[in-house]
Order: C-alpha cells, then sequence, then structure tokens
C-alpha cells in the first residue's frame, strides 16, 4: 500500500449544492440583517441630529439679527452723539449720551454681576444710577472686590 495512491470518498453532488445553499442563505440573511440594523441606526441618528441642526441654524440666524440691529442702534447712537459735538451743544450732548448709556443698559453687568450673591429687590438699592455722574455703590458694611477673570478675590 505504500505505492498506491488513496483517493477520497466521493461527496454526491447534491451534498455540494445543499451545502454551498446553505452558506448562500446564512450570508444573504446576514446581510439584510446587517443592512437593517445599519439603517435604523442611521434614520434614529437624522431624527436626532436634524432638530439639533435646526436649533443650531436657528440660533446663529437670530445671533446674526441681532447684530445687525445692534449695528442699526450703534450708529443711531453714534450720530446723535456726533450731531450734538458737531453743534458744539454740551446740553444736548449730555442728553446724548444718558440716552445712549440708558438704551445700552451699560449699568447691567454690575447688577447681572450682584444676581447671584444678592437678593433681586436688593440689586437697585445698592448700584444707584445717577444722572451726569455715573454709577454708585451704596454699600452697607464690608465688601469684597472679585477678579471675575480669575474669580478669585482681590
Amino acid at each position: 500500500m505504500s505505492g498506491q495512491h488513496v483517493h477520497p470518498p466521493l461527496v454526491p453532488r447534491s451534498v455540494h449544492f445543499r451545502f454551498i445553499l446553505v452558506i448562500g442563505a446564512t450570508g444573504l440573511i446576514a446581510t439584510a440583517t446587517g443592512a437593517y440594523l445599519i439603517g435604523q441606526r442611521f434614520i434614529r441618528q437624522v431624527r436626532t441630529k436634524v432638530p439639533q441642526d435646526i436649533d443650531l441654524a436657528r440660533v446663529i440666524y437670530e445671533h446674526e439679527v441681532e447684530k445687525g440691529q445692534d449695528t442699526v442702534r450703534l450708529t443711531d447712537n453714534r450720530l446723535s452723539v456726533c450731531d450734538a459735538t458737531r453743534v458744539k451743544d454740551t446740553v444736548l450732548l449730555q442728553r446724548a449720551l444718558h440716552q445712549v448709556r440708558e438704551n445700552e443698559g451699560l449699568d447691567r453687568p454690575f447688577k447681572k454681576a450682584l444676581v447671584r450673591v444678592t437678593p433681586t429687590e436688593q440689586i437697585d438699592e445698592i448700584i444707584e444710577s445717577v444722572p451726569g455722574v455715573g454709577l454708585r455703590l451704596n454699600l452697607r458694611g464690608s465688601a469684597e472686590v472679585v477678579d471675575a477673570l480669575r474669580s478669585r478675590a482681590v
């Protein structure tokens, strides 16, 4: 038997065909299942992403509209100050500057900073807008100055 070649037993063609059919069907089922799951995941992502993108676009649009309104408003303020300066009318200039301060709420940052640490009803008592002078700080007792950029007491 050492010189003879042994052939493996022949497998009938019908078994080969069934084996290939089972492998093909399994591959098709796996492909269809994968495509379905990927499609469902994609649809879920789109359903959450599209509203977020629309909200972001709305915020950007509103910001751009505000910038345009600011430009128009500041140009109007600038023109009223320039007119008063051109005619050298100090009373008109003082009114124009007071109107700019009122319109732009230039005392608001101070009030906004106090909101976190002071009851709202006391804020107008603490910071007082004095026409022709500026802002006055009315404190009772001690105070601490805080550097907002470094978030520490100075």
